[in-house]
């Protein structure tokens, strides 16, 4: 059986230049994320199980590389004609629920604006 323990982190986030997505863990994450891997040591112990061990930080939806205002601007352009960006990296705030409406939202938003023009 296994738990996973989401966060809603900070934002920090940078792009390399083979284009992976790097985050270091600040204090505040990584005492979260011990904190919730406590309470689910706990729930498995509870659960009966006697060989409990934590995997390394993974992140699940990394964002905020683009953000909104930084960026792109309100319509997700980029200072490059015909550029737009799309995705996780646009949110310009830190989150702790899964992304998929909101860029469910975006995208059609965006389309509406491309085609329009």
């Amino acid at each position: 059986m296994s738990l996973v323990i989401k966060i809603k982190d900070e934002l920090g986030r940078r792009i390399t230049d083979k284009g992976g997505v790097r985050k270091k863990l600040c204090d505040g994450d990584r005492n979260k994320l011990l904190h919730g891997y406590e309470q689910a040591k706990e729930i498995l112990k509870n659960a009966g199980a006697t060989n409990i061990f934590k995997t390394w930080y993974t992140a699940t939806h990394p964002g905020g590389t683009a953000k909104i205002g930084d960026i792109v601007d309100s319509n997700l352009k980029t200072k490059i004609d015909n550029l737009y960006v799309c995705d996780c990296s646009v949110i310009p705030e830190p989150w702790g629920l899964p992304p998929t409406l909101t860029l469910v939202a975006l995208g059609k938003r965006l389309a509406k604006h491309i085609t329009e023009k």
